[in-house]
């Protein structure tokens, strides 16, 4: 009988999870599992205009345009105010090794930072479509590009 279950999806193994189990231990709340989000970054300045850009390294200005935007190493914000830089942060992307959920966990700190552009090489559909949705705008450039010359592609800055 034990085996007729199983084939039926009650066994061991046919939990939620994507087949990998029974889920997690049941007293631990979403927050709990969740990263831990960096927000040491002050709120965007009177004015300016606040731009995400996925990055190799923490270099600031000088760092490479990483290939996708939900799992790059670093995530540079450059605060950009009448054609002139006004600050330029990069922070640890903190869900750089998360399999699943990346883009939409990013999207949700990008949203919390007043970030209203967005410029990456390459951007997953749902990642595009929930920052299309909330007026952020998306600009492709080239990977491998410094964040000063990605800036400059686009006249964001002088």
């Amino acid at each position: 009988m034990v085996w007729v279950k199983s084939m039926y999806g009650y066994g061991y193994g046919r939990g939620s999870g994507y087949g990998r189990g029974r889920g997690g231990p049941k007293w631990a709340s979403p927050t709990e599992i969740g990263p831990q989000l960096e927000t040491s970054i002050p709120p965007v300045p009177a004015n300016a205009i606040r731009i995400a850009i996925p990055t190799v390294d923490d270099r600031g200005l000088e760092s490479i345009v990483f290939q996708t935007f939900a799992h790059s190493p670093y995530i540079t914000i450059v605060d950009v105010e009448n054609g002139r830089i006004v600050a330029c942060y990069s922070i640890r992307n903190p869900v750089a090794s998360q399999a699943r959920g990346a883009g939409r966990i990013l999207m949700n700190y990008i949203l919390g930072l007043g970030v209203r552009i967005v410029i990456a090489a390459h951007i997953g559909p749902n990642m595009a479509m929930m920052l299309q949705q909330y007026g952020i705008a998306i600009y492709t450039t080239y990977p491998g590009i410094r964040v000063v010359d990605a800036l400059r592609q686009y006249r964001l800055i002088h």
